[in-house]
């Protein structure tokens, strides 16, 4: 690997670490209002507006004129980027009213199992034995987690589904933007 790459293998590495300190508050913060009595809405466009706003700050930074997409791309980008912020993110929040967050977490973070298992069963990717191995492995422990935790309660079934609701919801948005938006820059893709 050469020094260039390096770099960018270090700052790809040091943005996802960024990206999962800065996402891990969300459920934490997303229980507390809930519990408080905040509408599952309220809390979107506040994640909304936030997020746009420090997109814009990365994408005024990184500008890089003449940076266009066509019109199909953008309207799947936004379109389908609106339905899994406005429905995920309402499924995601309305499931920490029931559920707690580290299991809310636990479960979403499922997901690239979830993008393996549908990007195989629909002929996206070779079956790969190393894949299902690390999947059947994401599954048992959720399992065991599950099992250890119970049940029982009726709320809690619910919550889980919720929160598999917006798991589902984001594995669905990767394959579509490895799929069909891939050829196009990520900050226009997020945005």
């Amino acid at each position: 690997m050469t020094e260039g790459n390096n770099s960018h293998v270090l700052r790809g590495a040091l943005l996802v670490l960024l990206s999962g300190v800065a996402y891990a508050p969300v459920a934490v913060f997303g229980k507390i209002c809930v519990e408080e009595g905040m509408e599952v809405a309220t809390l979107n466009v506040i994640r909304l507006v936030l997020g746009v706003a420090i997109l814009a700050g990365f994408a005024l930074a990184r500008y890089r004129s003449g940076a266009r997409m066509p019109r199909a791309a953008l309207v799947l980008s936004l379109g389908f980027g609106a339905l899994v912020w406005a429905v995920g993110g309402s499924f995601f929040f309305i499931s920490l009213g029931m559920i707690d967050a580290s299991l809310a977490y636990l479960l979403m973070y499922t997901y690239p199992a979830i993008v393996v298992i549908i990007s195989i069963l629909l002929g996206f990717e070779k079956f790969e034995w190393l894949k299902a191995v690390a999947v059947v492995l994401t599954l048992l422990g959720v399992a065991m987690v599950l099992r250890v935790g119970g049940l029982g309660n009726g709320n809690l079934l619910v919550g889980i589904a919720f929160v598999m609701g917006t798991t589902l919801f984001y594995s669905c948005y990767v394959i579509v933007c490895d799929r069909y938006l891939m050829d196009h820059s990520e900050m226009l893709v997020t945005f």
